[in-house]
């Protein structure tokens, strides 16, 4: 009889033990922290078509001071006379290339910019993308596309950039359009400096050429720009009867 009741103890001793071990998991590893890989890093902004003796004149009292000057980490506000902003102002679009100096992860790609509707100032409606490991060979990404319509009176703010690209890039090339005046302070090349990413580049096909199309303003265009020039004082001379670029 007790020798029954010890077996049976152990016997349950035994089941007992036995629910409680489980399969181990494996914990998930963290994902990695990204970084702005292209916060204080060299770029170069340049207008694809023969600069405009008028326009370029006009845009000098926005300028590109330091040369890094949109990866410096520093924001303009809602102020256009900010000296963190760049002001461009027609001549197709601008192309924005930046070197990070060495490879990495590239996975988000962000550029801020300012709306100030009564001032003549307004967002892209998209911004183009591209990645590098060479500078040579380059990968078209999906576009970024503007939240925010232009009848938006501002000043206001906004990130137009793409999500989820996890490629290896050196170089990060961005060209958005200029249809009036469009001001930025910053780019942000979110990412890890690893080579986690896709190292494939699928290079565009063809010549390389600009992504916008140049659109030349009409004689009434350039005559109403010239009247809305920005002083460097950051005040704007608005002549009786000036009308918005355009409606959506």
């Amino acid at each position: 009889m007790l020798k029954r009741t010890l077996l049976s103890l152990l016997a349950a001793a035994l089941i007992g033990s036995a629910g409680t071990i489980g399969p181990v998991q494996a914990k998930s590893a963290p994902e990695p922290e990204l970084v702005n890989l292209s916060l204080g890093k060299s770029y170069t902004l340049e207008t694809p078509y023969q600069l405009d003796s008028l326009f370029g004149k006009t845009e000098s009292a926005h300028p590109d001071d330091t040369g890094r000057q949109l990866t410096d980490g520093e924001y303009g506000g809602t102020t256009f006379s900010n000296p963190a902003y760049v002001g461009r102002i027609w001549q197709g679009s601008r192309i924005v290339t930046i070197d990070l100096e060495n490879p990495a992860t590239v996975e988000d790609i962000y550029v801020n910019f300012l709306q100030d509707n009564p001032n003549g100032i307004f967002f892209p409606l998209k911004v183009h993308f591209s990645v590098s490991l060479d500078g040579r060979k380059w990968e078209k990404l999906k576009d970024g596309r503007s939240a925010l319509p232009t009848t938006l009176k501002g000043p206001a703010t906004q990130k137009i950039g793409i999500s989820g690209i996890h490629k290896q890039a050196r170089y990060v090339k961005v060209e958005f359009p200029v249809q009036s005046w469009v001001f930025l302070d910053e780019i942000e090349v979110l990412g890890t400096p690893d080579l986690s990413g896709k190292n494939r580049i699928r290079p565009l096909r063809g010549r390389s050429k600009p992504a916008i199309r140049r659109k030349v303003p009409n004689r009434r265009a350039a005559s109403t720009a010239r009247c809305c020039c920005i002083p460097a004082n950051g005040s704007m001379s608005r002549p009786t009867g000036f009308r918005s670029r355009r409606k959506i």
